[in-house]
């Protein structure tokens, strides 16, 4: 979906309160920039599906998403565009970027000009960077579980550096949890057809508690936390069979007595 006077994508993005809206795909990448690469299918050998110059699409103007560095002696920086993984980013003078988009200048190249602790490439980051940021899931396997409990899926995950690996998707989905959905979705109905029967019921994370009925509500792992993904459990279930979920929900929530009941 475009709008406005400069084209620009729109994502129809559904919401943990289970509405579906629609947002311009630069906001939903800033929130999530791995979900939005994912669903473009942006990995090396991948069919680049975002539409581009050769499609019905093709005023739909370019725009920076962020600096990832700046080469102070040339006056360049380097760019992550809108749409794209940092895999594909760009080199571009200061003045250019000024020329084009003066507000994304104003609010970003300006400060990083004037920056006293820029050196010859300066990496921005932003605060509680991962040491690799994830940018595509582009694959998935089944895996014995180490622990004896049946199979895992685990995901092909491209990084911002370093090569491919594959990684448990209980891992991936803690920390990009909306990258794991949009990859599933991808081919909705997928996840559960290949783990029947092989990959157990995990709970990935306890969204809220009904202390009356001794009840959680349990966000699974693969799955989203809107209502009709998750499922309520009683506390001695979810005690017994996640407890490292269960000990962890209720020391947040100060409801330590709940691990002597």
């Amino acid at each position: 979906m475009v709008d406005g006077a400069h084209r620009h994508i729109q994502l129809c993005c559904h919401l943990k309160d289970g509405t579906d809206v629609w947002l311009r795909e630069s906001t939903v990448q800033k929130a999530s920039n791995a979900a939005v690469c994912t669903y473009w299918g942006c990995g090396p050998g991948e069919e680049w599906k975002r539409p581009g110059t050769e499609s019905v699409l093709d005023s739909i103007s370019p725009e920076p998403l962020k600096i990832m560095a700046y080469r102070k002696n040339a006056a360049e920086v380097r760019l992550q565009m809108v749409g794209s993984p940092t895999s594909q980013e760009q080199w571009m003078s200061v003045e250019d970027v000024k020329a084009q988009w003066p507000t994304f200048y104003e609010e970003n190249c300006a400060h990083a000009q004037s920056s006293p602790s820029a050196q010859t490439t300066m990496h921005i980051q932003g605060p509680g960077s991962e040491e690799r940021d994830l940018q595509t899931i582009v694959g998935h396997r089944l895996q014995e579980d180490d622990e004896g409990g049946g199979s895992q899926f685990q995901l092909s995950c491209q990084w911002d550096s370093g090569p491919e690996t594959w990684e448990d998707e209980v891992k991936i989905q803690s920390v990009w949890n909306a990258a794991v959905l949009t990859y599933w979705n991808s081919e909705p109905g997928l996840r559960t057809l290949q783990a029947e029967g092989k990959v157990p019921h995990r709970c990935l994370r306890i969204q809220s508690h009904d202390e009356p009925n001794r009840t959680m509500e349990v966000q699974w792992l693969g799955y989203s936390a809107c209502a009709d993904d998750t499922s309520w459990e009683s506390f001695s279930k979810v005690k017994e069979k996640w407890f490292s979920a269960f000990e962890s929900y209720v020391k947040l929530h100060s409801l330590e007595s709940l691990l002597d009941s």
